[in-house]
């Protein structure tokens, strides 16, 4: 009996721990919620006061300072420097040649005086005057268009393409025949006297077939006419030829004229076009 009493007793005991127990756990936490209540009441007055204090702060700086540093403009420093130059001696002046011979004038002149004076013979004398001094100018003129031809002449036109050498011989042909002269007479003469050779020879165009195989290749390259013989010539494989020489052992260059040439094949007379390039 004595054990059933103690053994309740130690249950009672046990019972009155576990009850104390949880109590205490209660306590602690029905004491904890008023200590977060509170830290964050003074969270929540804190916070705003801080916000509006660094605002007004922030306002104020941004206000004394309305332009920030990247909006700030820079004016750069302009330094003028002078420009070097030098100053060069100015060129000596020379006097400029005259145009015309004053060797001539004056042989005009001294032939005029020989009129006899007075008042007619002056007049007669300033009118003769001014006429031969129009025509030595004239004179002068023809002169010079003649050198300047004469010069055109000379080129060497074995640089140009063919068909520009052509053209300008071509060009230089008609200038000069368009001016009745001596030298043009001279070729109208022997334009004339080679007719009679025309009559005689063949053009290869036509009679090509003729001569396949026998007559031999001949490229003419450069073709150059002037009413001077002694300015004709003509590249014919590479090589330059004038009138009368032989293009090889049976071929001879007879006559150039100005649209084609003419060669003696055995006997034979051929015209042969400008420029033409004959296979052989």
């Amino acid at each position: 009996m004595s054990e059933i009493l103690k053994a309740l007793k130690i249950s009672e005991q046990n019972h009155q721990r576990y009850e104390a127990l949880p109590s205490h756990k209660q306590s602690a936490s029905s004491a904890s919620p008023p200590r977060v209540s509170i830290l964050m009441v003074v969270t929540s007055f804190i916070l705003p006061v801080a916000l509006t204090a660094t605002w007004l702060g922030y306002s104020a700086y941004h206000n004394q300072n309305p332009k920030s540093s990247s909006e700030i403009q820079v004016i750069p420093d302009i330094i003028e420097v002078e420009s070097g130059y030098t100053v060069l001696p100015n060129l000596p002046i020379k006097t400029l040649k005259t145009t015309y011979r004053s060797e001539e004038k004056i042989s005009a002149v001294e032939t005029i005086q020989t009129f006899p004076r007075g008042e007619e013979g002056a007049n007669a004398e300033t009118s003769n005057t001014r006429i031969v001094g129009h025509a030595t100018h004239e004179e002068k003129a023809e002169e010079t268009d003649a050198l300047a031809l004469e010069r055109l002449s000379e080129l060497d036109l074995s640089q140009f393409s063919p068909e520009i050498a052509f053209r300008v011989q071509s060009m230089l042909s008609n200038e000069k025949g368009g001016s009745p002269s001596t030298e043009a007479f001279n070729a109208n003469t022997q334009d004339t006297s080679s007719q009679d050779l025309s009559i005689s020879s063949v053009k290869l165009v036509q009679s090509g077939a003729d001569f396949q195989g026998l007559l031999p290749a001949m490229n003419f390259q450069t073709h150059v006419y002037s009413s001077k013989v002694d300015k004709r010539w003509v590249k014919i494989n590479g090589s330059e030829f004038v009138e009368g020489d032989k293009i090889n052992d049976l071929v001879t260059l007879v006559e150039i004229k100005q649209r084609y040439c003419m060669i003696n094949y055995e006997g034979q007379l051929i015209e042969i076009p400008a420029l033409y390039d004959w296979k052989g």
